[in-house]
């Protein structure tokens, strides 16, 4: 396989991703704001979209102050904004236009009609109805492609690089969701909020990957940050798991290499040792050290996995 065609099926698997998690914590976190019982709630989840998205210095560079219309508009389909949720759709669909010929004709056509949804949608209707439809919108129809990844195309070389995209994105997003998590509710600890608060921050972080019923059928009602990093992080067989996206990554990058015993320094060993880290990690170990420090470092991990992956197979 060229290495174009590899590197453009990788990043249609990440635009993809990403669009989805972008919509799924800013819709989330819409309606958390409506039941944190403090004056300034609204700039707090402003703030928490800002930094889960990372675009703080582009927004401000743009608008003096936060206001919802604003935020919304910049982070969701502002074409201007190389971070919105349409930037992503627009790159997804590019690369998915380059390799028509190596994409089933399924995922090319509903990459397209997705494009051209949200690049149509009124900006009007989008100030009158507020973020809700076009995250809903966005959520299903990320799903739907991931459908078609899945069932219109061969499990070879084409589906194992998409999938490495969407694997090695999401837990990029898992990372940061809880990073962002962390650092709103060292802001409600200084505002005096107490565990009742801290408890909404945590279920919205469960509900943002669709983790709010299996804790509930796990723990019960019991909603604390063990919990919590029992599921999303350690979780062996949920999807939206680090430790279940870490094991695929590895899995893909296992098949691509043919082999099940990785030299060292490879891309594929690196991805190994961190999945088998996150595999055999402890809720106890991760709370020994600072978590907001833990998931940075993971994560800069993750990205270096992502270099090395560009410099084995996509350099050209």
């Amino acid at each position: 396989m060229l290495s174009r065609i590899a590197e453009s099926l990788f990043w249609i698997g990440r635009y993809i991703e990403r669009t989805e998690n972008m919509a799924r914590y800013a819709d989330v976190q819409y309606y958390t704001s409506l039941d944190i019982p403090m004056p300034n709630r609204r700039q707090l989840v402003m703030e928490s979209i800002l930094s889960m998205y990372y675009c703080e210095k582009e927004y401000y560079e743009r608008y003096r102050s936060l206001s919802e219309k604003s935020l919304f508009y910049f982070t969701a389909l502002d074409e201007n904004n190389p971070k919105s949720m349409l930037s992503a759709v627009t790159s997804a669909r590019e690369n998915a236009r380059s390799i028509r010929e190596s994409v089933s004709l399924e995922l090319w056509e509903n990459v397209n009609k997705f494009y051209h949804s949200v690049k149509t949608y009124s900006p009007e209707n989008f100030r009158k109805q507020g973020i809700h439809e076009l995250t809903k919108h966005s959520i299903e129809y990320c799903s739907m492609l991931q459908g078609f990844i899945d069932n219109s195309l061969p499990h070879g070389l084409t589906w194992s690089f998409l999938k490495i995209g969407i694997h090695l994105e999401r837990s990029c997003q898992i990372c940061r969701m809880f990073m962002t998590k962390l650092e709103d509710m060292e802001k409600l600890r200084e505002a005096g909020m107490g565990e009742v608060i801290e408890r909404l921050m945590l279920r919205t972080l469960l509900q943002s990957n669709s983790a709010l019923d299996l804790s509930r059928r796990t723990y019960k009602w019991m909603l604390d940050m063990e919990n919590v990093l029992d599921i999303m992080v350690l979780h062996q067989d949920f999807p939206r798991s680090l430790a279940f996206n870490l094991l695929q990554l590895r899995h893909h990058l296992f098949l691509l290499a043919g082999t099940n015993s990785p030299r060292r320094g490879t891309v594929e060993f690196e991805a190994g040792k961190i999945s088998s880290y996150c595999r055999y990690l402890s809720v106890e170990e991760m709370q020994q050290t600072h978590l907001f420090d833990f998931f940075y470092d993971l994560l800069q991990q993750i990205h270096d996995i992502g270099t090395m992956l560009e410099q084995t197979y996509f350099e050209h």
